[in-house]
This record gives structure tokens, sequence and C-alpha cells, in this order.
């Protein structure tokens, strides 16, 4: 009886000790867990990389010093675009290589090239895009280096939007690319690559710098794309060659053209649009739908009928006008 009572004993003790310990632990403070308590792989590994943009060189040729100066250059034109979206975008990872161009012929430089193709894994560039100076194959100077930020437009609207159209990607990166100018922003150094950037987006001439130059896109009817272009098509003056139709670059453009010259709607009512259009997608995209965290199977949310929809809702009247003149259905 004796060896009960004292095993009983120890028991209750035991019991005691470990409410005392659960109690001591529920009431501490719950720490919150951030990017550097723990190592991922999405962390940085190197010196070309921040938590808003990495750099990764695909070949041998690439140089190291002109990296790190578009890793600040980009990294200027993500925080840009995040202010302007009001929305944090994944790090935005710019896949390089070097391909060489022809060498330059021109004296005054060649200037400039840009581009690229988006996924929602980055940006790949063949090489630093910019200006080239004479008898070179490819930019060399900082200053000769241009500010991407039409491709990385359609980075954060993969991530805002989901799925969407290609036609109103392409407006929303030309629409910033010309109006929001986080490109221009970022370039400390004057040259030619920043008077290039200056000008804004081809596709939409809206800037002086724009309007003065020689520069812009050439129709298949000869007619310069500008919003005089857009007027003479809803006149019946002009009309799109079924090439011109199927151009998403050119679709977009005349879209935001007549945004403009039709409803009044410029930059805040166009940014007003993308981001109803993202609260769409976020109230499709609840815990247990198909839309998930793998960016490989995000599905279209976006459709070209929810895209008039809430174009509609912003602007307060029938833009159907609009979208059947551009054949967007």
């Amino acid at each position: 009886m004796k060896w009960k009572k004292i095993i009983l004993a120890m028991l209750f003790l035991a019991l005691i000790i470990v409410a005392i310990v659960s109690y001591s632990t529920l009431n501490q403070p719950i720490k919150k867990v951030t990017k550097t308590d723990t190592l991922s792989e999405t962390q940085c590994q190197g010196e070309l990389c921040n938590s808003y943009v990495e750099m990764l060189c695909q070949d041998n040729n690439c140089n190291s010093e002109l990296l790190q100066y578009y890793l600040q250059l980009q990294t200027k034109v993500v925080q840009c675009l995040e202010n302007h979206f009001q929305f944090s975008a994944p790090r935005v990872i710019y896949k390089i290589s070097s391909i060489e161009k022809p060498e330059c012929e021109q004296e005054e430089g060649c200037c400039c090239t840009t581009g690229g193709s988006t996924s929602w894994s980055g940006i790949s560039q063949s090489n630093l895009f910019g200006n080239t100076q004479f008898g070179e194959k490819v930019a060399k100077d900082l200053s000769d280096i241009i500010a991407e930020e039409h491709e990385t437009t359609h980075f954060f609207l993969y991530y805002m939007l989901r799925g969407h159209p290609n036609w109103f990607s392409e407006a929303i990166a030309i629409e910033v690319n010309e109006r929001v100018n986080c490109d221009v922003v970022a370039m400390d150094l004057e040259g030619n690559a920043k008077e290039f950037a200056k000008k804004g987006d081809a596709y939409l001439r809206e800037t002086g710098t724009d309007l003065l130059s020689s520069g812009g896109i050439r129709m298949d009817d000869g007619s310069m794309l500008d919003n005089n272009y857009y007027l003479r098509l809803k006149q019946g003056d002009v009309s799109l060659s079924e090439r011109e139709k199927r151009d998403s670059h050119t679709i977009g453009a005349l879209w935001i053209m007549g945004l403009k010259e039709d409803y009044n709607c410029n930059e805040q009512c166009v940014l007003r649009i993308v981001k109803e259009l993202q609260g769409y997608t976020s109230s499709q995209c609840r815990p247990g739908t198909s839309c998930g965290d793998n960016p490989l199977q995000f599905p279209e949310i976006i459709t070209n009928e929810i895209i008039k929809e809430k174009t509609d809702l912003i602007i307060g009247s029938d833009t159907g006008e609009l979208f059947r003149l551009l054949e967007i259905s």
C-alpha cells in the first residue's frame, strides 16, 4: 500500500508540472515568422538579388557591372509599379543572355532596342537593352542601359489577374509605359537611352517627346497609329487589316485610345478598371477553388465579357460601341 501511495503522489506531481508548463507556453506571445526567419529556395543567393529583383546571367559573357546597375534600375521600376498598382508582386527574375547584335555603324549610336518575353517565372531578355555605341555590338556603358517597364507590367498583371486576354495585358503594359514612366524615373544617367525612354511606348503617342519624334507604329495602310487614326477608324475612313485585328498590341493600344477619346477615361480611370478586375479575381480565388497558388494551373478568370462589365462599371456607361469597333468579343 505504501508503494502505491508513493506512485500515485508522483503521478499527481507530474500532472501538476505538465499543467504549469502548458499554461506558460500558451500565454507566450506568438512570434510572427518573416522571410528572414527561415531559409528557403526563394531567398537571394547572390549579389545580383534583393527582395524585389533578381538577375540571372544565362551565359558566360554577361558584364557583372552592367548587371549590378540593371538590378538597381529594375528595383526602382518594380517599386514604382508596386506604388502604382498598390500591389506587391513576387520577386521579378530577369533572365539575361548576351547575344551579340550586328556591329553599330551609326556614329551617333544605335538606339534603342527593348522587349523580351514574360511568363509566371520571370522575364527573358536576349541582352541588356538600350543604346549601342558606334562600332559596338552590345551596350557597354551604364548610361546606355534602358530600364524595362513594359514586360515588368505584364508580370504584375499575371499575378494580379491570373489568366486574362493578351490584348488586355498589352493595353495596360502600353498605357503604363506611356503614362506612368517608371523607367524614366529609375534612370538617373543622361544619354541616348534615357532620351529614348522619355518617348514612352511607341504604340501610344501622348508624351511631348513622343509627339515631336518621327517614331511610332506604321499601320498596314501606311497611316500612323495614334488618336487621330482611332477617330478615323471610328468614322469608317480607315479599317484594320486581318493581321491588325489579330495583333494584341494594336487592339490594346486602340482600346486605350478609345477610352480616352470617347469616355474621358485616362490614367486613373484605367487603373480603377485594373483594380476592379483584381478584386473580381480575388473573389473567385477563394480557398478550395481552382485558382490555387501554382501559376502553371492559373485558369483564365478574366474574360472579355468580365473586362467589359468592369469597364462599364467604372466609366458609368455602356462601352459596347468600343468593344464592337475593335471586334473584342
